[in-house]
């Protein structure tokens, strides 16, 4: 009688553990879905052109070309290896001022 309620509570436990690990899971991986955002404004002074164009290993995203005041942004989810996107802008007569650096990085799911 003893082996029986231990085999019940031990197949009871594997049971439970299961249950807890699949919630676990569930929930780590819903902010997987969660979309994440680059935004840019033109703070520049007035007849300042602010140039932009981002990338990552997937996307080019073009070139964007802001006015004083004007915004862009762009939106995406984070791929199960890490995310990166790259920025360059510039500004100035022909361009001629620039400015690279990253936009965003994310480690992903693994």
């Amino acid at each position: 009688m003893v082996l029986r309620r231990s085999f019940r509570t031990a197949n009871t436990m594997n049971r439970l553990s299961c249950f807890l690990l699949v919630i676990g899971l569930c929930v780590g991986l819903s902010n997987a879905y969660e979309k994440n955002s680059v935004h840019f404004k033109n703070s520049l002074g007035r007849n300042n052109i602010l140039k932009i164009n981002c990338l990552s290993n997937n996307d080019n995203l073009g070139f964007h070309f802001l006015r004083p005041g004007e915004t862009y942004e762009f939106s995406f989810h984070d791929s199960v290896f890490k995310t990166e996107f790259f920025c360059d802008l510039w500004q100035g007569p022909n361009f001629k001022f620039h400015a690279g650096f990253t936009g965003y990085e994310g480690g992903g799911l693994i």
